[in-house]
């Protein structure tokens, strides 16, 4: 499986603006970034981004906290200052589910 990357720069509280302050889904996070909803679940699985797993088993569902993501998304692009800063978003990803 290959490693997926989002960088983003400085203004990423705008691609959120329309979700308030509230717990988002994978699927809402996916849409903000520009990924499947697949691969916001691979990196809350390989703990890349910040969640919290309700339930158990096959119904379990994932949550993720808006300011918790903003937050690990800003450091992932503070980290990779070789990345063009002026990119909203920029995804790879390695196989899909």
């Amino acid at each position: 499986m290959g490693t997926m990357m989002v960088a983003v720069n400085p203004g990423i509280e705008k691609l959120f603006e329309r979700y308030g302050d509230e717990c988002l889904t994978p699927e809402q996070v996916g849409e903000a970034l520009g990924l499947e909803a697949s691969s916001v679940r691979r990196q809350l699985r390989a703990a890349e981004l910040p969640g919290y797993r309700l339930g158990t088993g096959a119904k379990a569902q994932w949550r993720l906290v808006k300011s918790e993501v903003i937050a690990v998304l800003r450091t992932r692009w503070n980290q990779d200052q070789h990345l063009d800063p002026q990119a909203t978003v920029a995804a790879t990803a390695g196989s899909k589910e």
